[in-house]
């Protein structure tokens, strides 16, 4: 039997490619259908909180894994990596939502920009 390791910058290459398509194609459906009075793109709130729950869900599934002995832990780290750092680390942009609610300071203060911002 062969046995083949996926080396860590790959997983996270090919995670952050797919990751980045997929937050493109959200981007685009946005732009097609935009939700007007919302300081920033629904695009951003979505994959946010979507990132979110994925990361703490694979957190908690690898963690799982581990306690229970399932599992390769080289096989699992290197899920992490593809999944938690590519995938999701491309897909989800807290970047954004900081500049966009530092953009909606600007434009309509600051006790506006706080309330928009905790929803």
């Amino acid at each position: 039997m062969v046995s083949f390791r996926v080396p860590d910058w790959l997983a996270v290459f090919v995670g952050g490619v797919v990751g980045t398509a997929a937050r493109a194609g959200l981007d685009e459906v946005a732009k097609a259908s935009p939700v007007h009075g919302l300081f920033l793109s629904w695009s951003t709130l979505t994959v946010n909180v979507v990132g979110a729950f994925l990361l703490g869900a694979l957190s908690a599934w690898v963690a799982g894994c581990l306690a229970r002995g399932v599992g390769d832990p080289v096989s699992l780290k290197t899920l992490k990596l593809l999944v938690g750092t590519g995938f999701a680390g491309a897909f989800t942009t807290y970047g954004t939502y900081i500049v966009a609610s530092v953009g909606y300071v600007s434009l309509n203060g600051i006790a506006e920009a706080v309330a928009q911002s905790l929803g």
